[in-house]
């Protein structure tokens, strides 16, 4: 049987966890990180809100406190879903692409158009570097401490679901051996690089993708 390992919370990954359970595979779901949200004592009325993440949807609307009149962005399919269980519009959704989704969505902005981007302190700040200056508002929403975990156990397939969780994974002193890397997400995919690692990238963030990516590497292994 395939051991796999996915680097989030169990309530995270609970129909990943389950799709690969029913491709044959054994299923662990350690995360090498937590977040610690941060009270937000004023949100700023901008035209559009861009979330980065489901984390970043989450920790901004466990703070807003009064109704708030924008449009919601999000740069991925999992991120809007996030928009979505909050039971708010989502007014663009990115694609597999990460720069890409930044650009296509600066592009489509009006001229005086504004955007809030609630991010974790260790984001990657790509669209802030596409928008102008005064074009945005920024709000660390929650900030991500890594967590030294040392694994005793060895696995096929490592899943690591942000560049945090790959940073974490090394530092706390674990290596890949004969396991194959599947990185969700192409900044994922680039830190792993910085430790000498080449991965497989999944093709989006659905579900049916990922499980996808992890077969493939299974195959690969």
């Amino acid at each position: 049987m395939n051991r796999v390992l996915i680097t989030r919370l169990p309530q995270q990954a609970e129909e990943f966890t389950r799709l690969l359970k029913d491709q044959g595979c054994e299923v662990e779901t350690i995360p090498f990180i937590e977040t610690i949200d941060i009270p937000l004592e004023t949100i700023p009325q901008t035209d559009w809100v861009f979330f980065n993440s489901p984390r970043s949807v989450q920790h901004f609307f466990q703070n807003l406190k009064k109704p708030f009149f924008a449009k919601y962005a999000a740069l991925s399919n999992g991120t809007a879903k996030a928009i979505h269980d909050h039971n708010q519009k989502v007014s663009f959704t990115g694609g597999d692409d990460s720069q890409q989704t930044v650009e296509q969505f600066a592009g489509m902005l009006t001229e005086n158009e504004t955007v809030l981007i609630p991010r974790s302190d260790r984001s990657v700040r790509r669209l802030q570097r596409v928008l102008g200056s005064d074009r945005y508002v920024e709000l660390i929403a929650y900030k991500t401490r890594l967590l030294n975990k040392k694994l005793d156990a060895d696995f096929d397939v490592v899943v690591f679901t942000s560049p945090s969780n790959v940073k974490s994974y090394f530092e706390s002193g674990n290596e890949l051996k004969k396991s194959k890397a599947v990185a969700i997400g192409n900044t994922t995919s680039e830190e792993l690089k910085a430790f000498g690692i080449t991965s497989l990238i999944a093709d989006g963030y659905s579900q049916k993708q990922l499980v996808m990516a992890v077969l493939k590497a299974i195959q690969e292994s």
